[in-house]
């Protein structure tokens, strides 16, 4: 949701004229978030009391052959019922939109959607029962695209680790190399059985800011582009690392990294606990998924230590940031990846 391509109120009235959703009333850039260009938007028609509020998103690197699975993904759970923001149908039937339609034909290879903006907030800090909310929501989502036709993977195969642990090594400090080879070890070691699980589509990207809640719990789940096919529980375990750690004692860690976790762990235990229960009450999972639970939370963290590192240090189109900021700290994620291979 960073900044990197600058709309004014004349390119944006474009755009929105390419919809049934009246005139451009406000609009607000998003600086928050890492990968694409958001901005709110409330537009008013005529027989209209009050704005009506959206998000107009702008892709900074998908491209238009990779739009049709996420919104029909998104699509169709709006459909069975779950506040996730599909895409408005333009007036020519279409559901994204070309930035040149707009003229800004610098622009002209990026593409965007217009979305509802969905009430409540994300937090920070999350209670057990907001966990379990958010594990019941999951895995009712797994089960709902158990038979999604579409098939995407989502960036966490052999090829996809190979070539970033290749890329990163020239980048990292001795430590940093230290524990790249260790992990990356570890992780041919156990992907295998971890890629035999039960599988389907997923979020994969379920941080505690792409969910919002209103006072009623859940109110809105956003950002569904790094979905796709694989293992049910690799999604799981990427939340568990962001909702089930103690992010107090993760800033408190310093630089020891491996010394500091000796005797404790960055994992609230009853906050995974309450995932896991919650997530199995909807969706039972196998004896080997429990065994191999450990695993998916090292595979998780490692993936979006080396995803973070790659920002960090190789960012790409992400230099061209006008506002916000991108990056999100490689430390924390590489504590918690720590934290997951003692496990």
């Amino acid at each position: 949701m960073a900044v990197y391509t600058l709309l004014d109120r004349e390119i944006i009235s474009r755009l929105l004229d390419s919809y049934e959703v009246g005139e451009l009333d406000a609009f607000e850039p998003v600086s928050s978030g890492i990968e694409n260009t958001n901005y709110f938007v409330w537009t008013k028609t005529v027989d209209q009391q009050k704005n009506t509020a959206w998000v107009l998103t702008v892709f900074e690197n998908l491209h238009e052959e990779q739009l049709p699975f996420f919104n029909r993904l998104t699509r169709q759970l709006y459909e069975q019922g779950f506040p996730v923001p599909a895409p408005l149908t333009m007036k020519n039937g279409a559901d994204f939109f070309r930035l040149s339609e707009a003229g800004l034909i610098d622009k002209s290879e990026k593409c965007g959607v217009l979305v509802p903006r969905f009430p409540g907030k994300a937090k920070e800090q999350h209670t057990h029962i907001e966990c379990q909310q958010v594990a019941e929501f999951m895995a009712k989502m797994h089960l709902a695209l158990e038979r999604f036709p579409a098939i995407q993977n989502v960036d966490h195969d052999f090829a996809w680790f190979e070539s970033r642990v290749h890329l990163l090594r020239a980048d990292l400090q001795p430590s940093d190399i230290a524990l790249l080879d260790q992990a990356w070890q570890r992780y041919q070691t156990y992907i295998d059985r971890l890629s035999a699980c039960p599988a389907g589509i997923i979020h994969g990207d379920l941080f505690r800011d792409n969910v919002l809640f209103d006072a009623q719990g859940i109110s809105g789940v956003i950002d569904f582009y790094h979905a796709g096919f694989s293992p049910w529980l690799f999604d799981l375990a990427v939340v568990a690392n962001d909702w089930a750690v103690s992010h107090d004692k993760i800033e408190q860690l310093d630089d020891t990294f491996g010394q500091a976790l000796q005797g404790q762990s960055v994992y609230v235990e009853s906050k995974l606990d309450a995932l896991m229960q919650a997530y199995t009450c909807v969706r039972p999972v196998t004896q080997t998924e429990m065994e191999l639970w450990p695993r998916f939370l090292e595979m998780a963290a490692f993936r979006f230590w080396l995803s973070r590192l790659k920002t960090l240090h190789q960012p790409g189109y992400q230099e061209n940031i006008k506002q916000g900021d991108c990056v999100k700290s490689p430390d924390a994620m590489k504590l918690i990846l720590l934290a997951a291979m003692q496990r």
